[in-house]
């Protein structure tokens, strides 16, 4: 990757019309120009990647002056042309010179361009395919991490300080959970690293011996408790406990998890709340793509795997500029952030499978903060690898308990005398000991084993409903098995 004056310049593979290449890319004033490199075909999937320059500062600025106008990107007319723009609206800036005036020469040689270019396609991954739908983008895979080897789908109950809310880790064990995943920024205020470092890292602290993943603190900028304001250098988090600012980078952000020893680290982004302005979407989301290459930069551990994250809000054109970006700059596996936030499932549902148009089949795929079963179903069948959520454990909380006939929402009346168990499908030690009465007694009464009883169910509902889309997937019956769940689901006896 190599640096503009005006922003970052991005790479990409392409294919288009036959023809395989890797777009390499040329300093210029405001833009890039690129060199072709002709290769079969055959080593690639057959889609045409884009990438474009984030234009900050000034020049942003007064390209978005009108809200329904975008800023200007970069693509290519055969070899020569710019990128086209990101949408109508663009205007025409003083002081902007086309840097079609003059073409500089390639960065590198031809014999650099094949070698670079062969050793992206020989490289091994992180992440193994191992069976595909035959009707839909459902899949399953294996993600390999340092601590052991993760079947996808998969679903990673939060543990955002350690411990996932009234579940225990031997429960988790019991559950065949896999994979956690935690906050890097809350560990990084407390305990703190130096705390972890002596315990021997995050797994040791933690006392988990299986994998982890560690969100950056992103996901805090929904919480107005966390944030004081954000700007292009990073976020200046609020700390919960004391008050204070602390400056989050992105080059900060995989410091910390580098340092935390998590198996897979996600890159700071900016999400945005649900409802918000293209304008606010656009800039967001060029300067979570700066941020992305940033992290991608910084990030010097060999045995933890690095996540980009994808944004752009409901629209397609932003999320396709996103994820070609991030695609582009060849993370171990791209997240679809900023969704499950407000937004109709439908449209969750849109945005997804539009965005997996532009990712390798040979990438995990990982939406972030889903954790419903009837949500997890349809985004298995659009391509989605990874989920986490802290849904499963804070519904219980509530009193809305999962079941294979819909939900209970066990506080009411009219299981204080039902004596059925809870789920008469589900094979975990709350439906195999408890009725639906004594759990309606302890939850009324506000007995903390009730919680306790009630969370791990859920947790062990969307386990094992992971489990079974595996080998739905495998026995080539997903949507069979999708179809049937939905209706016993949807038609509540």
């Amino acid at each position: 990757m190599i640096k503009s004056d005006k922003g970052r310049v991005l790479a990409a593979l392409y294919v288009e019309k036959g023809r395989a290449g890797k777009w390499i890319f040329s300093k210029c004033t405001v833009g890039v120009l690129v060199t072709p490199l002709r290769f079969p075909s055959a080593l690639f999937n057959k889609i045409t990647v884009a990438a474009f320059l984030p234009w900050r500062g000034s020049f942003h600025r007064k390209a978005c002056k009108d809200r329904a106008s975008t800023p200007p990107a970069l693509s290519v007319q055969k070899h020569q042309n710019l990128f086209s723009s990101f949408g109508p609206g663009m205007k025409r800036v003083s002081g902007y010179k086309p840097p079609l005036a003059a073409r500089p020469s390639p960065i590198y040689s031809w014999f650099e361009i094949i070698k670079r270019l062969l050793i992206s396609i020989i490289s091994m991954s992180c992440f193994e395919l191992t069976c595909e739908s035959k009707s839909s983008l459902a899949r399953t895979g294996v993600l390999s991490t340092v601590h052991n080897k993760l079947e996808t789908p998969f679903f990673m109950p939060v543990a955002t300080k350690g411990a996932v809310k009234f579940v225990s880790h031997p429960q988790l064990n019991e559950m065949n959970v896999d994979c956690l995943i935690s906050n890097a920024f809350i560990n990084y205020l407390k305990p703190g690293l130096e705390h972890i470092k002596k315990a021997g890292g995050l797994h040791n602290f933690f006392g988990w011996d299986k994998s982890l993943f560690t969100d950056s603190g992103g996901f805090q900028l929904l919480s107005e408790d966390f944030v004081d304001h954000v700007t292009d250098k990073g976020v200046f988090f609020r700390n919960p406990f004391d008050k204070s600012i602390h400056l989050i980078t992105p080059e900060n952000a995989v410091q910390i998890q580098n340092s935390l020893g998590s198996d897979v680290a996600m890159c700071l982004d900016h999400v945005l709340h649900f409802g918000k302005s293209r304008l606010d979407y656009f800039d967001a989301m060029v300067r979570t793509t700066e941020w992305a290459l940033r992290c991608k930069e910084a990030h010097k551990n060999p045995n933890q795997l690095l996540f980009g994250i994808t944004q752009g809000g409901t629209f397609l054109d932003l999320r396709k500029k996103s994820t070609i970006a991030l695609e582009a700059m060849d993370f171990d596996g791209l997240a679809f952030g900023g969704l499950c936030i407000g937004e109709d499932p439908k449209t969750m549902y849109d945005v997804t499978e539009f965005s997996k148009k532009f990712v390798s089949k040979e990438k995990p795929i990982y939406l972030m903060g889903v954790g419903s079963p009837l949500e997890i179903l349809n985004l298995v069948e659009r391509g989605v690898d990874i989920f986490d959520s802290a849904y499963p454990t804070r519904m219980a909380r509530h009193g809305k308990i999962f079941t294979h006939t819909g939900c209970v929402q066990i506080n009411r009346s009219k299981y204080k005398e039902d004596f059925s168990s809870l789920d008469s499908e589900c094979d975990c030690f709350v439906c195999k000991s408890h009725s639906k009465s004594y759990l309606h007694h302890l939850f009324k009464t506000y007995e903390q084993n009730g919680l306790m009883l009630l969370s791990y169910h859920n947790t062990f509902f969307i386990a094992n409903l992971i489990k079974e889309i595996r080998a739905a997937i495998k026995e080539n019956n997903f949507e069979k098995f999708k179809k049937e769940f939905e209706f016993n689901y949807k038609n509540k006896k």
